[in-house]
């Protein structure tokens, strides 16, 4: 791919990103190609328009690893904040955990527990803490893997003139997932994933999550990375839309 069309593209997808707002998927972590010791990336992602319609958005993730042989300790934490017409449209947060440990030949037990915010679904916060089983199908550079298990959240919706369903909401949900990432070329490297999060008690309560990245290197240590997330949330609060979507581009710093 030329740097001329690379730049184009690009330039594309950011002059798409201010038509929709930001999500962040944290588990594209089960990918990674894990090192020894401790290791990690950064990325940050940016866009903007001015003129009639003034915006901007930040994004910013970072993941840190330690591999210590017996067992993978992941951190993960994320932040999106963003401006139209000097009003603020995005804010959301999160901080993500994760302990994963061989059990039998290709398959892992994993921990997880993790803290969210999010202003404009309404969501003051969001704390979860959950446990499941991860089957590896890879096979030399292209990956599959599949996720089962559940976990318990408790969240803290934000009250609003004339809405009712303020107040705490403490349930169970399943967690299953597919995750893969194949290699296009040598530099360039597709991956998706794809979570299913259905409420134990009510199978008609789902959430749906999906990320699909492009990854181009760039040298050794710096790529540029394309995402479109999409959340789907099949019972949201009142006021507040069943899906979100969005394309982001940006860099990401690998150490």
């Amino acid at each position: 791919m030329s740097s001329r069309r690379l730049a184009f593209v690009a330039g594309l997808y950011a002059s798409y990103i201010s038509l929709v707002p930001a999500i962040v998927n944290m588990d594209n972590l089960h990918l990674q190609s894990y090192q020894q010791g401790f290791n990690g990336s950064a990325d940050l992602m940016l866009s903007g328009t001015s003129g009639n319609t003034d915006t901007s958005l930040v994004s910013f993730d970072t993941q840190m690893q330690w591999n210590t042989g017996s067992a993978i300790n992941l951190l993960l934490l994320g932040s999106d904040y963003g401006k139209s017409n000097g009003v603020r449209n995005v804010n959301k947060h999160f901080v993500h955990g994760r302990h994963i440990r061989p059990w039998l030949d290709n398959t892992d037990y994993e921990f997880f527990a993790q803290v969210e915010k999010n202003e404009f679904t309404r969501l003051s916060r969001r704390s979860l803490l959950g446990a499941g089983l991860r089957f590896n199908f890879t096979s030399g550079k292209n990956k599959l893997i599949l996720g089962a298990g559940a976990f318990r959240s408790v969240e803290d919706i934000e009250s609003g003139e004339g809405l009712t369903d303020e107040g705490i909401d403490e349930l169970t949900r399943g967690n299953f997932y597919i995750l893969s990432r194949h290699p296009i070329s040598k530099a360039v490297q597709l991956s998706q994933t794809l979570y299913y999060q259905p409420d134990t008690s009510n199978w008609s309560d789902y959430r749906i999550l999906f990320e699909g990245d492009i990854v181009v290197k760039l040298n050794e240590t710096l790529d540029m990375k394309v995402s479109l997330d999409v959340a789907h949330d099949s019972e949201p609060p009142q006021t507040i839309e069943e899906t979100d979507a969005s394309l982001k581009v940006g860099i990401q710093f690998d150490f």
